[in-house]
């Protein structure tokens, strides 16, 4: 199995372009999703995927739709 992680970045909102943070995530909470994007990938390989459609955990509050960009990471 692949490892490494996943960084969500460029999050804005879809409708008011507001920024949020960027969020790291272990590969291992993809699992299978991990595994099958980057089953041919070297250690050190990204794939980037752009304009992603989502929703963000705002404040702890509720959810906002927004739009982020995603690499994926292999560290080993």
């Amino acid at each position: 199995m692949k490892k490494g992680y996943v960084i969500q970045y460029n999050i804005r909102c879809a409708k008011t372009n507001e920024q949020y943070p960027d969020v790291i995530t272990p590969s291992a909470e993809y699992g299978e999703t991990f595994t099958d994007t980057m089953k041919d990938a070297k250690v050190g390989d990204t794939s980037i995927a752009e304009n992603i459609e989502g929703l963000h955990w705002e404040n702890g509050t509720s959810y906002v739709s927004v739009i982020y960009d995603e690499m994926f990471v292999v560290t080993n």
